[in-house]
């Protein structure tokens, strides 16, 4: 077997797994049926949550507003941090 055909079978080696052909795609389409599943599911509890109430929307809408501000705010303190040495734990009380 010449280098570059050794090169091409290793490599063909390390993208296919090992095993036999039938239990590859048994656990193939299982994992697909599962997956499936979880999308019907995810699907129906969806459809089972009843519309909001003008209250509850009004609620919601505050909260997402707090967490726009909160994120906007963490921003904010992140890069006051990367302008300021505060991990220099020579100077200060131990210094």
């Amino acid at each position: 077997m010449t280098p570059e055909q050794r090169q091409a079978a290793e490599a063909w080696q390390r993208a296919h797994q090992p095993g036999d052909f039938q239990k590859r795609a048994a656990a193939r389409q299982r994992r697909k049926d599962d997956a499936d599943g979880r999308a019907l599911l995810d699907e129906i509890d969806r459809r089972r949550e009843p519309p909001l109430s003008p209250e509850a929307a009004e609620i919601a809408a505050a909260i997402a507003a707090l967490r726009a501000e909160r994120d906007q705010l963490l921003a904010q303190a992140a890069a006051s941090a990367e302008d300021h040495d505060f991990n220099n734990y020579t100077d200060g009380v131990f210094g």
